[in-house]
């Protein structure tokens, strides 16, 4: 389930990235009705910044497939196996950290409720 949960994820990041490089590079101009708070927000919230944090998501990906990252309780193994108190554990329970850079999308179709952290 946890591998079901990243390519989701990345398919979500794919249609965000999508989104930021089809914007109009000059962010100095700003089409009439637009507020002083909303122009800042866009300024703020630009293309460049958004495929940043794509990239830097798209990496925490990357470690997790890769089994080193993960942030549930005391899980090190990987999103199905962890070691408490010794004993070796598993479960079908997504990563919290996969969990967690799902979020955002959770209005998003396939978004699962189990999913959620």
């Amino acid at each position: 389930m946890s591998d079901e949960l990243a390519t989701w994820l990345r398919a979500r990041l794919d249609e965000d990235e999508r989104v930021a490089r089809a914007l109009e590079p000059d962010y100095g101009i700003y089409p009439d009705g637009h507020t002083e708070a909303g122009s800042a927000y866009l300024e703020r919230f630009d293309s460049e910044r958004v495929l940043a944090e794509i990239a830097a998501k798209r990496q925490l990906l990357d470690l997790h497939a890769n089994h080193h990252f993960c942030g549930q309780g005391s899980m090190e193994v990987d999103a199905y196996t962890w070691y408490e108190a010794g004993e070796k554990r598993t479960t079908d329970i997504p990563c919290l950290n996969l969990r967690l850079l799902a979020l955002p999308y959770a209005d998003r179709d396939g978004y699962r409720e189990e999913w959620r952290p």
